[in-house]
């Protein structure tokens, strides 16, 4: 039977810590995509309750209490992929000790920038089509397509000169 720390009832701040919510993982062999989901956080949320730059919420805690009382075991696959994910990552900048980037704020550093990418591209696109009212949704997803397609630009080493040219790429003698 597995004991959990006393729930105070006064405050909306978990008794948990990192080290609890790393040993929650562990027992339900979640991914940290997987665990975010099954307690209705972000994956950058998790990631910041995980290197405690952010204090665990009552809410989180309780929501990983019911999650593990409810789910059976982890089957063997599910256990594949944690451990999958808990290799430590080849980056040669982790070798020196200066420049070493704890693996939640490499991937949270690196969605921010792309999110606040995608912010600033669907900003303008409301400000195009003259500030309309309740198309937020379709403008952040049209924000996303184009940030997209400009990574596949950048991938591609400059090959692909237009979103609508990226299924397509003529080569030398092709009209």
């Amino acid at each position: 039977m597995i004991k959990y720390p006393a729930v105070p009832r006064s405050t909306s701040q978990g008794t948990w810590t990192e080290e609890d919510i790393a040993a929650w993982r562990e027992r339900c062999a979640l991914t940290v995509d997987h665990a975010a989901r099954a307690v209705g956080y972000s994956r950058r949320a998790l990631l910041g309750f995980m290197s405690g730059a952010q204090p665990i919420p009552m809410r989180a805690q309780l929501a990983m209490q019911q999650y593990e009382a409810t789910m059976p075991p982890p089957s063997p696959a599910q256990r594949a992929a944690w451990q999958a994910e808990q290799v430590p990552s080849r980056n040669p900048k982790s070798r020196n000790p200066k420049n070493r980037v704890a693996p939640a704020e490499e991937a949270t550093s690196m969605e921010t920038e792309i999110e606040e990418r995608i912010r600033a591209r669907a900003y303008a696109i409301w400000e195009q089509e003259g500030r309309p009212d309740g198309k937020h949704l379709e403008h952040w997803s049209r924000a996303k397509r184009l940030i997209a397609a400009e990574e596949l630009r950048a991938a591609a080493g400059g090959l692909v000169t237009h979103p609508a040219t990226a299924s397509h790429v003529m080569t030398d003698g092709e009209e």
